[in-house]
């Protein structure tokens, strides 16, 4: 600090920073520059403005429908192959072979259905995006904030290229959540050799395929039968956990599976991701891992937990245990 100055002292040495401090003066003084009477507030919309007029054409959209077309006859030609290549006569062990081959078959084109999906939905939200705030449906307020969708999607990103480590190679694997990735997350899943589905709450009730499907998790695992499932990926309502809830919950997902992963986000972050007062009086919220930890050592199974890189969301993994 210069002498004379009236501003708040910087930590001393050795003496942690205060973040929410340093993150409030900084927003305090991008306020006080917003409010100040040279600010350029036209600036964005003439820099806009110029980027729209400059913009180049663009290139013919693609013809869709006739590579959708292509597509069918492509998958024609396989199962035909399929079947040229084990001779009627071949006898039980023949068709055996043939059912294989078409159940491998089958997993690659849902997994390839899966993807064109979310690739819709991408298309979708940047449609969206492009369109600006004020076009939805109502009227031109943003959107409310949803707690209980908060981070479904960010956390489960984050876990998604290791989400199999720890999943069981025999036995159904059931992806639940609440946002839009569960079905890229099951695509991926099937596409290498495990017999997942999902459940969300996100999308049409009506879905095209068995694979995902539109419910409620708690719903679900009840109608299970006692160790139906290898597994049960919980991630999106790990976000609005309540204490009633979580009770119901535990029980359920070490009675009809025989492991237990969580994919949560990190209540710090949550938190402060989510900010006040929606999160003050948010209706759920993640709870630490040691909760859950300490809740499936209670019914028996052993559990660990891992943060990921960034610190924003972690990974409980919990199974009958070890010899």
């Amino acid at each position: 600090m210069t002498p004379g100055s009236t501003g708040p002292a910087g930590p001393t040495p050795g003496e942690a920073p205060d973040l929410d401090r340093l993150i409030g003066d900084v927003e305090a003084e991008g306020a006080r520059r917003r409010a100040a009477p040279d600010f350029p507030h036209d600036r964005a919309a003439r820099l806009g403005l110029e980027l729209d007029r400059q913009a180049p054409a663009g290139t013919p959209a693609p013809d869709v429908a006739a590579a959708l077309a292509e597509a069918e006859a492509a998958v024609a030609r396989l199962v035909e192959a399929v079947a040229d290549g084990v001779p009627a006569h071949a006898g039980t062990r023949g068709r055996r072979a043939r059912e294989r081959r078409l159940e491998h078959l089958e997993h690659l084109l849902a997994a390839t259905g899966l993807a064109l999906a979310g690739a819709v939905r991408v298309l979708g939200t940047e449609l969206a995006r492009l369109a600006g705030p004020g076009t939805g449906a109502g009227s031109g307020e943003a959107a409310p904030v949803q707690p209980g969708g908060f981070g479904a999607d960010d956390a489960l990103a984050a876990w998604r290229p290791r989400l199999a480590e720890h999943l069981p190679t025999a036995g159904r694997v059931l992806v639940a959540g609440t946002g839009a990735l569960v079905e890229d997350v099951v695509g991926d899943l099937r596409a290498g050799g495990v017999d997942a589905y999902g459940v969300t709450t996100s999308g049409p009730e009506l879905r095209s395929g068995p694979d995902v499907r539109h419910g409620t998790l708690l719903e679900h695992v009840r109608a299970v039968g006692d160790g139906g499932l290898g597994a049960v990926v919980v991630t999106g309502v790990a976000d609005a956990l309540t204490p009633g809830f979580f009770e119901a919950l535990v029980p359920e997902l070490v009675r009809c599976a025989q492991r237990v992963v969580v994919v949560s986000s990190a209540p710090w972050w949550w938190r402060r991701a989510l900010g006040a007062p929606a999160a003050d009086t948010a209706g759920g919220r993640p709870f630490e891992p040691d909760t859950w930890i300490e809740a499936l050592a209670r019914r028996g199974l052993e559990a660990s937990a891992a943060y990921d890189g960034t610190g924003h969301s972690y990974r409980v993994v919990a199974g009958a245990p070890g010899p």
